[in-house]
Formats: C-alpha cells, structure tokens, sequence
C-alpha cells in the first residue's frame, strides 16, 4: 500500500492473525487460572488478590506488545504547531488504515494512543470494564435521554458529543463507578487536563459541565448516590490559558481597513463567475445580519421603495439521530430568528440595495428564477458555510489572518460603527436582534490593541491639570 510506512504482505498478515490467536488462547487461559484461583482463595486472600493482578498486569503487557507486531504505522511524539504562535498541539500520533483510507489518529498520552489502537484492532472490547455506574456507563443513555426530552438544543448536545469524544472517551477515570470516585481523585483528573490542554476557563467548565451533567442525570435515574463533583473546587483564573481578548483590531474592519476589504470582495466577485457570497458579505457590512438570516434572504423581503429588510427566518443545522446520537446532514430553514423573535426590520442603506440590484439583474443574466436572493447557478440556495469560506479567502488576500475570521466579524463592526455614531443603543439593540442591551454594548466596547495620540495629551492633562 503505497500511503503505508512499512508494506504489509498477505504471509505478514497471516502471522499477525495467528499471533492474535495466540494471545487470545493465553488470555483464555489466563482468565480460566484466574477462575481456579477464586476457588482456591479461601484461606490466603491477600496471595490471591496479588495473583490476580500479577495476571491483569502480564496479560496487559501481551495486548500492547501486539500492537507493536501488527501496527504498520510509527507511533511518535506529536510536535506540529498551529496558530500564528506556533503553538505546540503536543501528545502522540499514528495513522491507521480505515477501510482503505489512511487517516490519523492522536491522543494526548502514549498509553491512551495504545489503548485507542487495542480497541482498533479489536484486541479489546470498548465496553470492557466499564461500570455501569461510571461515566462511560451513563453517556449514551444520557445523551439519548436529552434527545428525546429535547430540553437542550442538538446544537448543545453535538457540542457536549465532541466535548466527551476529545477530553473524555478512553480516559481510565471514565470507566469507574461514580459511587466509588473521590472529590481528590476527581480533582487530581481536572487538573492534570488543565495542564495538559492549557484550556481557557470557558472550556474547562464546558468540559465540568459535561461531567455535572451525567452526575445530574444518573442521580435522577437513581444509578448513583454521590454528587461527589460538586465538591470539587475551580482552579484559580490565572491557571488557565486565557486565549484570545476581542479587540477592535482583531474582531472588526477598522476605518482605514475598510476600503480595501469592500474592494477585494468585488474584485473576489469578478474573478468568481457568479459567486455572489461575496457581495453578501458587501451586504452585511451595511446591515449587520448574523450569517444565518443573510442566507436566506428572499426578494419578498425587500422593501426597496420603504429601504427596509424584514428578517424572519434563518439556517439551521439538520440533524438526523443515527445509532443513538445526532449527525449533521445538511441544513433547514426555520420560520424564526435567534433570541426568540418571530422576525425584525432593519435600515436597507443605499449601499446595499444597489448591490441587491446588481444581483437581480445577475440572477435574470443566468436565466435564474428563485424565491432566494442568494443562489448559485443551478438555482439552489447558498448555505452559511460558503459566506464563511469567502470571508476567509478575503482575509487572507488582505493579509488579515489575525483577525477572529469570521461573518461575525462585519455584525461587530456594524454595530460599533453604529454606537460610534450616536445611534442610541436601544434601536441599534433591535436592529441587530439582541435579547439583552449587555451584548450590544459587549459589541462596542471592546478595548483597542494601541493608545491613540489624544490618550498621551490626556495623561499630560491628568499629570498637571491643564
């Protein structure tokens, strides 16, 4: 196999196959000793549990010295960096070959990489040892309870589905009984993570909640006594990585920025051939929508002659419940906003509604007839995905990467645009269709990176009173 470090023949796999027989007739044999030791364990208890575990601990050996017989790929340190920092992502790395796609598998240990590949390769089985009471044990009933409650959003539930699959799925500390688990045990866990990750405090409590929520949840199900979490106590905030702090600079297009960025989108437009992603992107610079509303804007939305858009639907991700757990397959269109509004009218600038124009005449160049005002040349609906992905591309040719990529990033500037221009709060609150004043002014009142000149004569002023 071409992608393969070391080329496996069929002879090799044969004696693979034949070293796994092997083991599993040790581990027979070994669980069949274990058997005869119960029965003879009657006066000598203490011999009896240091055999047993002397058996685990040879059996153990075997299983992960076989990985090293039959694994075709390196198993090595983990040293790519990411980020403008360069940034070490750290922990260990191999490949595996998946149905004859080659593809990567990490974990932040050497022994979970192990453990990872064991239950690859079918050396072990994912369920052994797991109590039924431990977190592992609860997961997937906790997960198919929220679904069928529905008292949190699929969103929240594939965020806490990837929250388990990186942090927690193959950790030791999962497959205990939480009846048995102490608060030092506990918080022994969380903070070697915390080290580990470097997580920002906003993750780590993601990654707390996850665990209170399974608590909470076997509790109720009465499958455990003990909310022994709760007693555990919160690292102190400088043990924590405190990622990115939004600042004008970096979370919007700043005035002398954004010429340039309005250019390049029209230029990105001509050498595209009809991808009028980009001159939604113009769009939202003058209206501040979120990128879920932007692309399901319909012509019957527009009031040109008024100069007002009435918003009152947007995308959403569609889920579909397979094996128990929600997947993504494509998005839905729901006849609601975000923060709970049946719908909202904002300002159509007269920006936007020539560049609303040229897209019609577009549309009727391409021979397009659609109720969407943003499509492609088949005539099928743009998603939220490709306004992304020409934000980015603009960034990037600006030499911007820095900033916080993102369609976010022009509601963020329409909104300090707006407050800047004295605009009072409360109407630019219900352009922009947030439900509490604090986020509006959470918008503008980020910090800026650098002083400007007039804050240097003020510390003068401040200095001797003149």
């Amino acid at each position: 196999m071409a992608n393969q470090k070391y080329p496996v023949s069929f002879s090799s796999v044969l004696v693979q196959a034949e070293q796994l027989q092997q083991l599993q007739e040790e581990a027979d044999r070994l669980t069949a000793n274990i058997q005869n030791l119960r029965k003879m364990s009657t006066d000598d208890t203490i011999n009896f549990e240091a055999a047993i575990l002397d058996a685990i601990k040879h059996m153990e050996e075997n299983k992960r010295q076989l990985i090293y017989q039959i694994h075709p790929y390196k198993i090595s340190p983990r040293n790519d960096t990411y980020g403008k920092t360069k940034k070490k992502r750290g922990g260990w790395l191999t490949r595996v070959n998946d149905n004859g796609k080659i593809r990567k598998m990490c974990a932040q240990t050497k022994e979970e990489l192990e453990e990872k590949l064991l239950v690859f390769y079918h050396i072990v089985s994912t369920d052994s040892d797991i109590s039924p009471e431990s977190l592992a044990g609860l997961y997937d009933d906790w997960i198919r309870f929220r679904i069928e409650s529905r008292n949190v959003s699929m969103n929240t539930i594939v965020r806490d589905q990837a929250i388990w699959n990186k942090y927690y799925k193959a950790q030791p500390i999962t497959k205990v009984s939480l009846n048995k688990l102490k608060a030092s045990a506990i918080s022994s866990w969380f903070n070697e993570l915390n080290n580990r990750a470097s997580m920002t405090s906003k993750v780590y409590d993601q990654i707390r909640g996850v665990w209170r929520g399974i608590v909470k949840f076997g509790m109720m199900e009465e499958r455990i006594t003990k909310e022994t979490i709760k007693y555990v106590p919160r690292p102190r905030k400088d043990s924590f990585d405190k990622g990115r702090i939004h600042t004008k600079e970096n979370a919007t297009i700043l005035p002398e920025e954004r010429e340039g960025f309005l250019n390049t989108l029209s230029e990105l437009y001509e050498k595209s051939h009809f991808n009028t992603s980009y001159l939604g992107l113009k769009i939202d610079m003058y209206c501040g929508m979120r990128v879920g509303e932007l692309c399901c804007l319909k012509w019957t939305d527009l009031d040109l002659e008024a100069r007002v858009i009435t918003l009152g639907r947007e995308e959403v991700p569609h889920y579909e419940i397979i094996d128990g757990k929600p997947r993504q397959r494509g998005f839905d269109v729901v006849d609601h906003l975000k923060a709970g509004h049946d719908h909202r009218c904002i300002p159509l600038p007269k920006e936007a509604s020539d560049i609303l124009e040229l897209i019609r005449s577009e549309n009727e160049r391409q021979g397009i007839q659609s109720e969407w005002v943003f499509v492609q040349k088949n005539g099928k609906r743009i998603h939220g995905t490709s306004f992304l992905k020409a934000m980015r591309k603009t960034l990037r040719k600006l030499g911007l990467e820095d900033k916080i990529a993102g369609v976010h990033t022009l509601r963020r500037t329409y909104v300090t645009l707006m407050m800047e221009a004295q605009i009072p709060e409360k109407k630019v609150q219900q352009w922009v269709g947030h439900r509490d004043i604090q986020t509006t002014k959470r918008y503008y009142d980020m910090p800026s990176d650098r002083p400007i000149p007039a804050d240097a004569d003020a510390v003068s002023r401040a200095m001797w009173g003149i």
